[in-house]
């Protein structure tokens, strides 16, 4: 069988990227939120089931860890290695892949913003992806990052992570 060479001069295709919209954004959070609860947070609600006695109310359950200071940093030990899988797919997937999960089946993804006069390859440096994604540990000033990136994406469209990290999430339309 004989291959033959079809050169076919069609048109080039021509692409926009615009930011992502709120609501793309979110149901991209979302997605990748159920992924990360389907693997990962599965096994602290079963271990929580089995440490906790079922019949106390949140207050009640509470005040029982709060009397068992062992089991209180054993938990805090799994919120922690919790926070650090959940840090550790967002920051693989964008630093690999550009886009998480949810971005794909959203067809979004992450770049880094150029800036005039510089040649950027479009790959994010790690301390950008770093940037992007502290909102996730539990740490005191850093969780705060968290309602400020919603109240600066609710105001500018923009969250204040991907302002300071030089990112940006965009969708692309073929024109």
């Amino acid at each position: 069988m004989v291959e033959q060479d079809y050169n076919l001069s069609l048109p080039k295709k021509y692409y926009m990227q615009i930011g992502a919209p709120i609501h793309k954004r979110a149901l991209a959070f979302l997605i990748d939120f159920l992924i990360l609860d389907f693997v990962v947070f599965s096994t602290t609600t079963q271990t929580l089931k089995n440490v906790l006695p079922d019949s106390l109310s949140f207050s009640q359950s509470l005040s029982f860890l709060q009397s068992n200071s062992a089991l209180m940093n054993k938990l805090s030990v799994l919120l922690v290695i919790n926070a650090g899988l959940m840090f550790s797919y967002f920051y693989y997937t964008q630093k690999n892949f550009s886009q998480t999960i949810g971005m794909r089946i959203l067809k979004l993804y992450v770049e880094p913003i150029k800036k005039q006069g510089r040649k950027e390859e479009g790959v994010m440096k790690s301390w950008q992806v770093i940037v992007r994604n502290l909102y996730m540990i539990p740490i005191f000033p850093l969780f705060i990052l968290f309602f400020i990136d919603v109240a600066y994406l609710l105001l500018y469209n923009n969250r204040f992570s991907e302002k300071i990290s030089n990112t940006q999430l965009v969708e692309e339309h073929e024109l």
